[in-house]
């Protein structure tokens, strides 16, 4: 059940209120973006549907029952966002590129799909990084 804090936020919220909006989803983004990191195996593929899913929160902030969490709500929001773009992905697959062969000298390296997470977007790092994102 959400907290006290978060009923008033959330009250605010569905008034218009984009700051209250914004307060109430600002804990969870850093979470969902490494969600659908994982889920797409693209930073910036992630990027573009957090942002699908912020605005979709947004908009459908009146649907939102309040019986669960908003966590849990923008969880459900951003797995179906990530297995809609899968799903599109796979449907139009990228044209297949046929690899360069690496010059003579170059070392053997495995090259998988997974992009790197950039460090600086990771929890803990004392550089203090954001992600940069606006509802």
């Amino acid at each position: 059940m959400p907290g006290e804090g978060e009923q008033v936020l959330l009250a605010r919220a569905r008034t218009g209120d984009e700051d209250a909006f914004s307060v109430l989803i600002t804990p969870y983004t850093r979470e969902l973006h490494v969600h659908c990191y994982r889920m797409l195996g693209s930073v910036h593929d992630a990027e573009d549907v957090l942002q699908e899913v912020l605005v979709r929160a947004w908009r459908h902030l009146a649907g939102f029952d309040g019986h669960g969490s908003v966590r849990g709500w923008l969880y459900r929001i951003a797995t179906n966002r990530c297995l809609t773009a899968r799903s599109r992905a796979a449907a139009f697959p990228s044209p297949v590129l046929t690899p360069a062969h690496p010059p003579p000298n170059a070392p053997d390296v495995e090259v998988t799909a997974l992009q790197p997470y950039p460090d600086e977007w990771l929890p803990g790092n004392p550089s203090g990084g954001t992600l940069g994102l606006r509802p």
